[in-house]
């Protein structure tokens, strides 16, 4: 995953200060799995999300979550990709290899409006802020590498061969590992197959 978090999270705990989600994929070229309802969770499919709510439990992101698969049996594991983010005080935008993929232009009443958290009766911890908090601060970017868990690999995934691990138990994960670790190829090609790589991370500053 490319990420950004905000470095003094001035709004409070996640998500009120928010997280930009700039791509997140799945890179096991062996991971040919789909959700319940046929969706691609492989390698072909990346995806971009913005996360903001007023709490854990009320959290806009279904909002802002979008999605990049690519055809013709081609994957994001097969080359370098461009991941990148634009974000003024006007709007944020995703792109994919110079695509568009997301972009969120909220109006005077804010990531809140847009959110419609008015509904639940609660109090709006951007109401001193601009239209664009929590995305109005400081933010920093996080590449990582996560395994197993459930949020990206949910029991009800359907695939080749049955999920090693059910549920989020850690231990069970690590038991199957003579299960999942091979579908890695970490024997092969110097385990250069496996490896995540990153070719270059470029900043720009849009105005002076």
């Amino acid at each position: 995953a490319i990420w950004m978090m905000p470095t003094y999270a001035a709004y409070g705990g996640w998500p009120s200060s928010g997280e930009i989600d700039i791509m997140e994929s799945r890179g096991n070229s062996n991971l040919n799995y789909t959700t319940a309802d046929g969706e691609p969770i492989g390698v072909d499919h990346v995806g971009s999300t913005l996360h903001f709510g007023s709490n854990y439990f009320y959290n806009g992101f279904m909002k802002t979550t979008v999605a990049k698969r690519l055809k013709d049996g081609r994957t994001f594991a097969d080359d370098y990709h461009r991941y990148s983010v634009e974000w003024t005080e006007d709007y944020i935008k995703c792109f994919v290899d110079d695509e568009m993929t997301l972009n969120v232009e909220p109006d005077e009443g804010g990531f809140w409006k847009f959110g419609e958290f008015e509904k639940n009766n609660m109090v709006n911890p951007w109401r001193y802020a601009s239209k664009m908090a929590p995305f109005d601060q400081e933010f920093y970017i996080i590449l990582n590498l996560a395994v197993g868990g459930m949020n990206y690999f949910d029991d009800s995934n359907i695939g080749p061969r049955p999920k090693p691990w059910t549920g989020a138990d850690k231990t069970a994960f690590w038991r199957a590992k003579e299960e999942w670790y091979p579908t890695w190829n970490p024997f092969e090609n110097d385990g250069e197959d496996a490896a995540l790589k990153i070719n270059y991370v470029k900043v720009w500053k849009l105005k002076p």
